[in-house]
């Protein structure tokens, strides 16, 4: 009986290692812009970007970006911000000041960011700068969030 105990418990073993499984999943995004028109993060942008606190000056730095844009030549460019932008620690916000080249962008209307004249391909400077934070405490959060339609201009 011993002899048949032994082969049956080394079964038993190698089969409970054999079914010990292992996995892995990587996540993958692809976002492919239109080969005629695009406005892009020059470099990508990812994860939550920190706004430092100067404690010197008691201001929040301003966040600066550059963008890649490509136009249909006799079309213009314009953007708007689809929401309000601002920080908030939801008692307490923060206005912030959404610029391309200096041009402020609102979620009122829309802004011509590039004009039917200008170069069909190129870089745009975007600015987030942050209001005046004094007597504010916390942790602060917001969104930009920005829409660019190209439109044929006669």
């Amino acid at each position: 009986m011993k002899k048949l105990l032994i082969p049956a418990l080394v079964t038993l073993a190698f089969n409970a290692s054999a079914n010990t499984t292992d996995a892995v999943t990587i996540s993958l995004k692809a976002d492919i812009p239109d080969s005629t028109f695009y406005v892009r993060p020059s470099q990508p942008i990812s994860g939550v970007q920190e706004m430092n606190y100067n404690i010197a000056s008691e201001t929040l730095d301003t966040l600066n970006y550059q963008f890649a844009y490509k136009k249909p030549t006799d079309n213009k460019i314009e953007a708007r911000l689809t929401k309000d932008a601002i920080l908030s620690n939801g008692v307490d916000s923060i206005d912030l000041t959404v610029t391309f080249d200096g041009k402020e962008v609102t979620h009122t209307s829309d802004l011509e960011i590039k004009s039917k004249t200008d170069a069909a391909t190129g870089l745009l400077k975007l600015a987030i700068t942050p209001a005046s934070a004094t007597g504010k405490v916390g942790q602060f959060y917001g969104d930009v969030d920005l829409a660019f339609v190209a439109s044929l201009v006669p």
